[in-house]
């Protein structure tokens, strides 16, 4: 079966952004990059195309949005302790990002507040887009929790900082 307009056009995008995450100790499979640290962990990063629903879908903006011809970037940290005992499921030879306990979008990671999804087009704007947030946000985002210890510190202060925020006082 032939492959539509847009799995061609997302691949040439991957294509486009293969040398920087090589570059980076990435290798992929699919629509998925992974990259080992040091300390054991698995760095995702992974393509996710938009679905192409049914004929006859409502489409409700804020709510149900028709994301056909679009793309996201999803960002995820496996630690495999995690994944055998708390959900998301052991890895087999590759890493989902659905299977990493830490995860967030490109745009999260990137400080935005709104999901993007960017057009299926392989033009130069696209890409060049997706690989400045990849070095602004996504790749610092992968490094904040390159170690257990890191996720361990960065989970520390998301808790202390939310004690915080809850009753108006600092840890002191």
């Amino acid at each position: 079966m032939a492959k539509s307009s847009y799995a061609e056009a997302v691949d040439q995008i991957q294509g486009k952004l293969r040398p920087l995450m090589k570059a980076r100790g990435f290798k992929v499979h699919g629509r998925t990059f992974n990259r080992l640290t040091e300390d054991g962990l698995t760095q995702v990063v992974n393509i996710q195309m938009g679905a192409s629903d049914p004929p006859g879908t409502t489409y409700i903006p804020g709510l149900r949005e028709n994301l056909h011809g679009l793309f996201t970037i999803n960002l995820g940290i496996y630690v495999p302790e995690v994944a055998k005992h708390h959900g998301g499921g052991e890895a087999r030879s590759w890493v989902q990002d659905y299977h990493c306990c830490v995860r967030a979008r490109l745009s999260e990671a990137s400080g935005e507040e709104q999901d993007i999804w960017w057009h299926a087009h392989a033009d130069d704007a696209v890409v060049d887009d997706v690989r400045h947030r990849l070095e602004l946000g996504g790749f610092p985002f992968l490094d904040r929790f390159s170690t257990r210890d890191k996720i361990l510190a960065q989970w520390s202060h998301q808790s202390e900082k939310s004690t915080a925020d809850s009753d108006g006082h600092h840890p002191g």
